[in-house]
């Protein structure tokens, strides 16, 4: 009645009418879009006032980004709590290993290519080519990076070469009849020799003679006996 009134004080509760500030929260996975497993560890942010948000993908060593590299998240009161995932895959590579003649460049057997190779250093050995060589180390190195997943190795051989020496040779004092031929940078294979006339001499072996050059026995001697 427009008169002044009284209350104990200890009887009044103080209402707080501001409003309650509705905070978010913005979870970053970073996953192997393969396996779906984790490249690196999930962050969490909390406490985070409603609006648009954008972040950016993380450089990962031996990954590469798969989608967009930066997203954005808009949170709001219905979706205040929202999730973004980057999706990588693992950088692998391949090394490829080459034989060649050392003369001619020329390949001498397959190549050999090593495929989905982690990064990291790797080492290889030379192999046996028949009819070669090898003119290198037996090992070498390579090592696969980010900046260069892929690597070649080269061995280089040298071809193995013969020869064959054809004697004419007295059976009786094993004296040269003749002087004595010699056949350089043969290749391996088989050859086959014929004696030749001797005046005042015949033969007593075999009139053609055949030798093999391998790559154990690169060298061979053929006599002719009179």
């Amino acid at each position: 009645n427009n008169n002044d009134a009284y209350v104990k004080k200890n009887n009044l509760k103080i209402i707080n009418t501001q409003p309650i500030e509705v905070k978010g929260s913005v979870i970053i996975k970073y996953l192997d879009i393969n396996t779906q497993n984790e490249v690196y560890a999930s962050e969490t942010i909390n406490n985070i006032t409603l609006g648009t948000y954008k972040y950016d993908a993380k450089i990962i060593y031996g990954y590469k980004i798969e989608n967009s590299s930066s997203q954005s998240v808009t949170l709001t009161e219905s979706n205040a709590n929202q999730t973004i995932t980057f999706y990588y895959s693992k950088i692998l590579g391949t090394v490829t290993i080459n034989y060649i003649d050392e003369n001619t460049n020329a390949s001498i057997y397959q190549s050999t290519v090593i495929e989905n190779l982690n990064l990291g250093t790797y080492t290889y050995g030379s192999i046996s080519i028949s009819g070669y060589s090898l003119n290198d180390s037996t090992t070498k190195s390579v090592t696969l990076t980010e900046a260069s997943p892929k690597a070649t190795i080269t061995f280089k051989y040298r071809e193995i070469l013969g020869s064959v020496v054809v004697k004419y040779i007295s059976n009786s004092s094993s004296s040269n009849l003749l002087p004595q031929e010699t056949f350089t940078n043969l290749k391996l294979g088989t050859y086959t020799y014929s004696s030749k006339y001797i005046s005042g001499y015949s033969l007593v072996s075999n009139s053609t003679q055949t030798v093999t050059l391998s790559d154990t026995t690169p060298n061979a001697e053929v006599i002719f006996k009179y």
